[in-house]
Order: structure tokens, then C-alpha cells, then sequence
């Protein structure tokens, strides 16, 4: 594992701004997690931000994670997942959840920022200090979210 990466996964909070890139990431590649309440606790508040970070931390340090950015296959990314990176490009990904009506802990609730709309551009991301893993994720997050929304709009039948 490259030493930015190890670097990233050894914090014990995600770097401020890297949660929503990293949760685009998950999304991307289908390992998002499943952020509703344990059956016996219905109305249970979630804490999304850990929930997101440590299946994110379990990725990134997996053996196959180079390979899986490698060949990644943006032409086949199904257009709920296109629509979620959206909203979380537009909100974060904890105002993503509370749109969801996920019961989101209140420590973590998002106040509004002056980035609303550029969460997952990379400038934006890079103007907040991240570390140089969380930029290259999410240049590839953007990269990856261009490719497939304009393989998406070839393939979609003229009316």
C-alpha cells in the first residue's frame, strides 16, 4: 500500500471534507454501507460518519484496492448510483443521509457550508487541506463520475 494511503487508513477520523470522497468512492464501487437501524432498535440514530469510515478504511487496505481503481468500469455504473454521487456532490453524504430520512446522530449534523455544490471537486477538496490520497481519490471519483454520466446519456434510447 502506497505510503499516502497508509497514512489516510492509520487516522482515526477521517480528514475534514474526505468523508463525502470517500463515501463517492463506496458508492463507486458498490461497497456502500448499510446504514439502516439494527432490527431491534427501529428509530436508533446512526452514526454515519463512522459507518462510512471504517468500511472505507476496510477498502482501501484490502490487497485487490489498486486493482479495483484499476479497473474500474465507468461505462456499467447504474444510474442510482449516478444520482447518490450527485446529491452527495451537492449536500455531503450527511445531508445525503438525512435526505434520506436515515435518523442521523445530532453531533453530526451538517451545517451549511460554503461548499455546497463542490463537495466531490477536486479544488474544493484540495483547498481544504485534505491529504494527497483523499485528492487522488477524488480525482478519480470525478473522473470516474464524468466518464459514466456521458456513457449513460450515449446509451439511453432516442425517444
Amino acid at each position: 500500500m502506497p505510503p499516502d494511503y497508509t497514512e489516510v487508513c492509520g487516522m482515526y477520523i477521517p480528514p475534514k471534507g474526505g468523508l463525502d470522497v470517500l463515501a463517492a468512492l463506496l458508492c463507486l464501487l458498490d461497497e456502500f454501507p448499510d446504514l439502516s437501524p439494527p432490527a431491534k432498535k427501529k428509530k436508533a440514530k446512526i452514526d454515519v460518519s463512522e459507518k462510512i469510515w471504517q468500511t472505507a478504511v476496510k477498502v482501501m487496505k484490502r490487497r485487490d484496492f489498486r486493482y479495483l481503481l484499476q479497473h474500474f468500469d465507468p461505462v456499467n455504473v447504474p444510474k442510482e448510483v449516478l444520482e447518490k454521487l450527485e446529491t452527495i456532490n451537492q449536500v455531503g453524504v450527511l445531508g445525503w443521509a438525512m435526505a434520506e430520512k436515515i435518523n442521523v446522530k445530532e453531533k453530526y449534523l451538517p451545517a451549511m457550508d460554503e461548499h455546497v455544490g463542490e463537495h466531490l471537486s477536486y479544488e474544493g477538496v484540495a483547498a481544504r487541506g485534505c491529504p494527497k490520497a483523499v485528492i487522488g481519490i477524488c480525482g478519480f471519483v470525478d473522473e470516474m463520475r464524468a466518464a459514466a454520466t456521458v456513457s449513460t446519456v450515449s446509451t439511453e434510447p432516442a425517444e
